[in-house]
């Protein structure tokens, strides 16, 4: 039998040929965030590309994307969706994540070649100090905005650009679900960063004064 060949496995791309492999894509998953901070995992394909299909069932989606919501932390919020290749059906798993390092099942592996391998603990400490970092970061703070108070048009030229120059490679352009995907919100609130680019708030004005001399002096009242 002849099966469409969808291309190799990378560093960046996953095959499972299908769900009854769920636990090992998982750690893929978080293995390859850990390397990249994006790829895709495909269900119902073989190693060497080859698309065999499998059984999707009313439940199977949401089965996958409970798997990644329990066992991969800090969370993701991956698209998870079905394609169609001929009469043959996979589901293919697109994620992202800035918040290395990343565990799967409560341990971290990193991506080499297309083989999920153990995390040294030097590194992982290293990418855990530089994560707790950004904690308490102005832009990773919440502001007190939310994302009805965004500039609906200054949004759609970002994402148009951002979707141009293939920063942004999914199809949603609802605002709560683009928001979400670019760690920009907690909840509905806008963090300081989603803020500052989409909210008409003054918190991009520059202030700037000019002096006549380069002395300092104090006025005595």
């Amino acid at each position: 039998m002849r099966y469409e060949n969808i291309g190799k496995e990378s560093e960046t791309v996953e095959y499972k040929k299908s769900t009854g492999e769920l636990k090992e894509g998982v750690i893929s998953i978080a293995s390859i965030l850990n390397k990249h901070e994006h790829g895709d995992l495909y269900f119902g394909v073989k190693n060497n590309g080859d698309v065999i299909g499998q059984d999707i069932s009313d439940t199977t989606t949401r089965d996958v994307s409970q798997a990644i919501r329990l066992n991969i932390k800090p969370p993701i919020y991956p698209v998870i969706e079905e394609q169609n290749y001929g009469d043959r059906n996979v589901i293919h798993v697109q994620f992202e994540g800035k918040r290395r390092p990343y565990t799967a099942y409560i341990i971290p592996r990193i991506r080499i070649a297309d083989e999920d391998t153990l995390m040294d603990q030097e590194l992982y400490r290293e990418m855990l100090n530089e994560r707790e970092n950004t904690i308490d970061s102005w832009e990773t703070k919440l502001s007190k905005y939310h994302i009805k108070d965004i500039d609906k048009e200054i949004f759609a030229r970002y994402l148009k650009k951002a979707k141009e120059v293939e920063r942004i490679t999914f199809d949603n352009d609802d605002p709560v679900d683009v928001l979400s995907k670019l760690e920009l919100t907690d909840g509905d609130t806008l963090l300081n960063a989603g803020a500052a680019l989409f909210v008409d708030s003054g918190m991009n004005d520059l202030q700037m004064a000019k002096f006549a001399t380069n002395e300092r002096s104090h006025l005595q009242i």
